[in-house]
C-alpha cells in the first residue's frame, strides 16, 4: 500500500516538474493593458516578459509612432522589427519621443516591449501614411 501512494507521489511531482518546464518565463502584478489597431497601452507593478503588436504597412508607406513609457523599476526594452524580424529601431525608455520610418517593404512590422523586473507603464500609438 506504501508503494503505491510514493509511486502516485512521484508521478504528480513528474506532471508538476513538466508542467513547469512547459511555461513561459512571464510575469504580471498589478498588470492593466489595453491593446486597439493603432495603440498599446500598460501600466504594472512588475512585467517580465515580451509583449508584441504587429504593425501591416505596404512598401513606401510613412509610420510615426508615438512612444511614451516611464520605467521605476527594472529594465524596460522597446524594439520594432523588420517583417524579416531585423531590428529596425531600439527606442529609449523613460523618455516621450515620436520616431518615423519609411517602410521599406510590405508585410508586418512589429512593435516588442520586454520588460525585466520591470515597474511602471508604457503607450505606444502609431499612424500610418501611405
Amino acid at each position: 500500500m506504501m508503494g503505491i501512494k510514493l509511486r502516485i507521489k512521484s508521478l504528480l511531482f513528474g506532471f508538476v516538474l513538466i508542467g513547469l518546464s512547459a511555461c513561459s518565463t512571464s510575469l504580471r502584478v498589478g498588470w492593466f493593458s489595453r491593446n486597439l489597431p493603432t495603440q498599446t497601452t500598460a501600466s504594472y507593478n512588475t512585467f517580465t516578459g515580451t509583449e508584441r503588436r504587429k504593425i501591416e504597412v505596404d512598401a513606401g508607406d510613412e509610420v510615426v509612432l508615438d512612444v511614451q513609457s516611464e520605467v521605476t523599476k527594472g529594465d524596460l526594452n522597446i524594439r520594432i522589427l523588420e517583417p524579416d524580424k531585423d531590428v529596425l529601431k531600439r527606442i529609449k525608455t523613460n523618455r516621450d519621443r515620436e520616431y518615423k520610418f519609411e517602410a521599406e517593404e510590405t508585410g508586418n512590422y512589429w512593435v516588442v516591449i520586454t520588460g525585466d523586473n520591470a515597474g511602471g507603464s508604457y503607450e505606444i500609438q502609431w499612424d500610418i501614411t501611405s
